[in-house]
Parts: structure tokens; sequence; C-alpha cells
């Protein structure tokens, strides 16, 4: 049974499609997909169905997954470590307050949320997990070891590309990938830019989509990708934030970004200006 070398556990909206993407015939990834969901929400399908998107790739192959969905989650880390105790870990973090507003869009282009942002920004836990950064960091390396996890600023893809690539490709023991030679068509966080047309349309979709990735249809699946952004759009343009909401979230998150400092040794001045 062949089970990951590596996973990259996000959180969301940190690059961690754009990674999957370029890494797609340099190391091994799930056939298929992106994401698994495995040790969130499909564990009841059995280890034999989470192995299968592995099978084939040699035991000298790095082979790995990105997750996002994986990082605040208490049992998605035992679980892990149980099947995997040697895995490493990856986790890409980007600067709070964008990445915070950019997981809601995403949320609401799939009919996960309904309510406007300004709404959900004080109540809404699941989405305030993932910008959790400090504890959650902490969490993983008491589960796996500081060791076994590498901790990647997603804001260090515009300074240093190459170098951001280079450091996981030497974490996850896979050989270094030259940018130069592969097709990079847009920025690592692609941007969400517009609401469903309809929020039911938009959750029969994502059902369905669910539905043709656990019975194992990659093909079918990416046939039908333009049918599942024309239902999971065409809606009412995402606003930019105000500039008060703004100040206010990131007067929230400095105490955040402060410790997370002082955790990874790392000034993080990138992030308030």
């Amino acid at each position: 049974m062949r089970l990951p070398d590596f996973i990259g556990v996000g959180p969301p909206r940190t690059g961690t499609t754009w990674l999957d993407r370029i890494l797609r015939n340099h190391v091994g990834l799930p056939a298929g997909l992106k994401e698994t969901q495995f040790f969130v929400w499909r564990y009841h399908l059995g280890l034999d169905w989470y192995a299968g998107h592995f099978a084939g790739y040699a035991r000298d192959y790095p082979t790995g997954e990105f997750g996002p969905a994986y990082f605040p989650v208490a049992k998605a880390r035992v679980l892990i470590c149980q099947h995997m105790p040697a895995c490493r870990i990856v986790i890409t973090l980007r600067e709070p307050v964008e990445r915070f507003y950019s997981h809601y869009k995403m949320w609401r282009k799939i009919g996960v949320v309904k309510a406007p942002f300004e709404e959900v920004v004080d109540h809404h836990e699941e989405l305030i997990a993932h910008t959790q950064y400090v504890h959650n960091v902490m969490a993983w390396r008491e589960q796996f070891s500081e060791q076994q996890t590498l901790v990647l600023i997603y804001e260090d893809t515009r300074a240093d590309r190459q170098g951001y690539v280079d450091r996981l490709c030497d974490f996850i023991r896979a050989p270094r990938l030259d940018l130069k030679n592969v097709k990079i068509e847009r920025e690592p966080a692609a941007h969400v830019e517009r609401a469903p047309k309809s929020r039911r349309t938009a959750r029969r979709a994502l059902r369905l989509r669910d539905l043709l990735e656990e019975r194992g249809h990659p093909r079918l699946l990416e046939m039908m990708d333009p049918f599942f952004e024309f239902c999971m759009g065409r809606g009412e343009v995402f606003p930019p934030l105000s500039p008060d909401l703004e100040a206010r979230l990131r007067e929230r998150f400095r105490p955040e970004v402060e410790q997370l400092e002082n955790l990874l040794s790392r000034d993080l001045s990138v992030w308030r200006t």
C-alpha cells in the first residue's frame, strides 16, 4: 500500500493549487484530483480508497498531496500521524486579512456560506479556525516534530519564487524544479471574482463534484470543469474590503502575526505593508 511521504496541509488560499499544478509529473500526486479530503470528510471510504490515488508510484519516488482543509482539524493530525508517522508536513501561510477574505469568497462561490462578509467575520468558527496560525502551527509541530514540519510564507513567491519552490523540493526530498521549464499561467493564489448566481445551483454542483471525486471519475471531472464554473459563478462581483473593515481586521490579527514572528524567528513586516 503506497501512502504519501508528504502532505501540504494548507490553510486554503495560500497557493496550494499552484504548487499542485507545477509539481504534477515531478512528484507523485493523487491521480485525477488535487484534494482527496480523506482525513476530514472521506475517512469512512477506507484506507484502500485513499491509497488507490497513489498506486503505481515507486517507493523511492516522492509522493504526497495538498489538502488545505486539514490545517485546523485535530482529527486529521492524529489520523495522518497514525497511518504515516514519518510523513513530512508542509504549511503555507499568507497575510491573514487577505487570506481570510479570499477564503470567504471561495466558500461563497461554492455555496458553503451565504451571508455577506461583514456578517461572518466574527461568527463563522470554521473560517476563523483556518486563520489561527500560531495555534495550528504549534499543533502540527507537536504531532510530527519541528523537523518534520516546514512553514512557507506565501509572499516569498513574489520576491523569490524559485527559492520558494527549492525550499519545498528540498524538504520533501524531491529533485529541484527549474521554474524556467514550467508553464506558469497565473499568480500562485488565483482570484475569486464572483459569487454564484444561484447558491442552490452552486451547492448542487458541489455535491455532484464531490460524488464524482469519491467514485473516481477523473476524466469526467476534467470534462465537467466548465460546467462547475458556470454553476458557481455569474453572480455579483465581490467588492474590495472597506478601509474600515480592513483596518479592524488588521488590528485583530496583529497579535497573531507578532506571535508567529516569535514562533518562526522570522520577520513578517511584509504582512504589515
